[in-house]
């Protein structure tokens, strides 16, 4: 991600981060778990949904008709015919601020889903995404200690994220729908920072590089239980109820 590297510089992210990196730097033993390559760091989450919701702001209940998205199993109902789907996102940015201004973008699948109804039954299996943690950043500034200055350099990258493998079942009982879904949380996460020292300026002693990688695996389960009713042929009504494990992150 050059961009954001060069974003950073432009933006004077060394000035903001700086003095975090500084203070971890000088913790006693104690505080060792608290490095910056121990943090989980930042992401966003990636809803599961097919190009329609998407289309609609990520809407993925009640809609009516046909719907891949990960919104409630009993959805599943309004499927005739078996099917599948594929959910392929592009996102793109123009970044302003410095002497020229950068166009960056990204790809990624949300959703890969089948679906096949039979008889008053539905069953679908799917792989979603659920949580993003790709980013890098690179920026340089100045550290400051009593005997005077040291000039670095400082990377850090972060490659992974979260998905969902999910297993549903719905039945219809006249005009109510009923569905269930098991979800299994799976990713993985890889950390790396890294910092080099330039020459310093006055009395301070010269600094050894620093840095570290780390690596964790995520695991968690989660459950849903979902209704819907056709109220009519312009009105249905459809909702859910989630709840699951704790997500674990084990290096």
């Amino acid at each position: 991600m050059d961009w954001l590297r060069t974003v950073c510089r432009r933006a004077g992210c060394g000035r903001l981060l700086a003095p975090v990196f500084a203070v971890l730097a000088v913790l006693p033993g104690a505080a060792a778990a608290q490095t910056p390559a121990s943090a989980v760091g930042l992401g966003y989450p990636v809803v599961p949904v097919d190009g329609r919701s998407a289309a609609l702001g990520g809407t993925a209940l009640g809609l009516l008709g046909e719907t891949f998205s990960l919104g409630n199993p009993a959805d599943m109902t309004q499927h005739v015919n078996p099917g599948f789907a594929l959910s392929f996102h592009a996102e793109g940015a123009d970044l302003k601020g410095g002497a020229e201004p950068i166009d960056t973008g990204r790809q990624r699948f949300h959703l890969v889903r089948a679906i096949a109804p039979f008889s008053e039954w539905a069953i679908g299996i799917a792989f979603g995404s659920a949580f993003d943690q790709d980013w890098s950043a690179r920026f340089q500034d100045t550290l400051a200690i009593s005997d005077g200055l040291v000039p670095f350099e400082e990377t850090r990258e972060h490659n992974g994220g979260i998905s969902t493998i999910d297993l549903s079942l719905a039945r219809t009982v006249g005009p109510l729908a009923v569905g269930v879904t098991a979800s299994r949380w799976i990713g993985s996460l890889r950390q790396t920072f890294n910092r080099t020292f330039g020459t310093p300026i006055g009395d301070s002693p010269s600094l050894n590089p620093a840095g570290g990688s780390q690596t964790l695996s995520y695991k968690g389960w989660r459950f849903q239980t979902g209704a819907a009713f056709d109220l009519s042929d312009r009105l249905y009504l459809s909702g859910v109820v989630s709840f699951g494990s704790t997500l674990s992150a084990t290096p």
